[in-house]
């Protein structure tokens, strides 16, 4: 739904959270061609200050707030499954057979229905000359549907020709581009099409697929490849989810037992304001009214709205709170170079929201805390938390 979308999108940008940092479809001729973009990461060794979290640089104690219960050697019972098992395995490599990959050649069928699932090449030509980003091989394309089997809808009438062609067939389809389209050139043209349909497909039963067939169909030119790197993927997976699995559980188990009966307000207040402020300018993108852009998103009332992120926001720092008490209880020290690999992983698993530092103390500033004694904190917190990771006992 496009207006939770739009209200969740703006939680998970804006909450201050111990635990934040753990396509668009578009209509186009070539869906095929994909070009994966890496976020530079400047690097962020020359540029972090000393660590300072001084209880006169934070501007309050922490144990001024936080009662702690239980922490260290905490009992956590894991239920998931977290170790290999051949059926975990097979379940996996069927998990990596994306909607591209669920159909393979069908040789009993030699014409295209309208419903039918096909194999094509296309050059896409005006004036008689093919024409820039038109032209692909080997794709599959639901007829029935205008789209690419993995959903990319195509310009109207790109399919409408291919119902009726014979497996070997070439034939040319005539299509008009949408006024509007992003192309200057191409907008509003007639262009022709050229299909050579290679194959009609059908979908897969990966239940009667041998391993050898799965490999042959994901791709990989040898077994032994496939086994090798599959095997290493699942296990790899089973061990983020029991890391994940505890943590989670620690943080749980650990905030149970502790208590917080206030805040430093200054902070949470500062922080809703800086998360209400971003509202507001969202909804005057859309020319609303807070309380009107509340109702579109949530479907709720503004102050029914605000009271949930204020006790969401209350919860993460909460969290935070609990285990920046862990550290300073345990008398930790949060050293410079330690620091500065929080930093850098922050940066790199961003996907792209912070570009350098600057940037991340930015987002996080408000006008009690800088960005920079805020993010300090989240690493002694972090710190804290993996004090108690580390000492748990973790049956599963």
């Amino acid at each position: 739904m496009k207006r939770r979308i739009i209200a969740l999108a703006l939680v998970t940008a804006m909450s201050f959270s111990l635990m934040a940092c753990g396509e668009k479809k578009t209509e186009e001729t070539n869906p095929e061609e994909k070009v994966e973009k890496q976020e530079a990461v400047e690097d962020t060794s020359m540029k972090i200050a000393p660590v300072d979290i001084s209880e006169k640089t934070v501007g309050y104690n922490v144990l001024d707030y936080v009662t702690l219960g239980d922490y260290k050697g905490i009992e956590v019972e894991l239920k998931g499954d977290y170790e290999y098992t051949e059926e975990g395995y097979t379940k996996y490599v069927d998990s990596l057979f994306t909607d591209d990959k669920l159909y393979v050649k069908d040789d009993s069928v030699k014409e295209v229905a309208a419903d039918s699932v096909v194999n094509v090449d296309y050059v896409g030509k005006k004036d008689n000359k093919a024409f820039e980003g038109g032209s692909a091989e080997d794709v599959v394309i639901d007829v029935a549907a205008n789209a690419s089997i993995e959903g990319t809808t195509y310009i109207e009438g790109f399919t409408k020709d291919l119902a009726g062609a014979k497996v070997g067939d070439t034939i040319d389809s005539k299509v008009t581009f949408p006024k509007e389209y992003q192309s200057a050139e191409l907008a509003g043209q007639e262009v022709v099409f050229t299909f050579t349909v290679n194959y009609v497909m059908k979908k897969a039963n990966l239940d009667a697929m041998t391993m050898e067939q799965k490999a042959t169909q994901l791709g990989y030119d040898s077994f032994d490849e496939f086994t090798k790197e599959t095997k290493k993927s699942y296990e790899d997976k089973l061990k983020r989810k029991l890391d994940s699995d505890t943590r989670m559980m620690v943080i749980d188990t650990v905030c149970k037992n502790a208590s917080v009966e206030k805040y430093p307000q200054e902070i949470l207040d500062a922080r809703m304001k800086i998360y209400i402020d971003q509202l507001e300018a969202q909804s005057n993108q859309y020319g609303a009214t807070l309380e009107e852009f509340v109702k579109m998103g949530m479907g709720i009332e503004y102050d029914e709205y605000e009271k949930m992120i204020r006790e969401e926001l209350e919860d993460s720092y909460k969290q935070e709170l609990v285990f920046e008490a862990v550290a300073r209880t345990e008398k930790m020290t949060l050293e410079d170079k330690e620091y500065e690999e929080y930093i850098t992983s922050m940066i790199q698993s961003s996907n792209g929201m912070f570009s350098n530092v600057e940037n991340m103390y930015q987002m996080y500033a408000t006008p009690v805390m800088s960005g920079e004694t805020y993010t300090q904190l989240q690493a002694y917190s972090e710190k804290g938390l993996k004090f108690c990771i580390d000492n748990a006992k973790v049956t599963k």
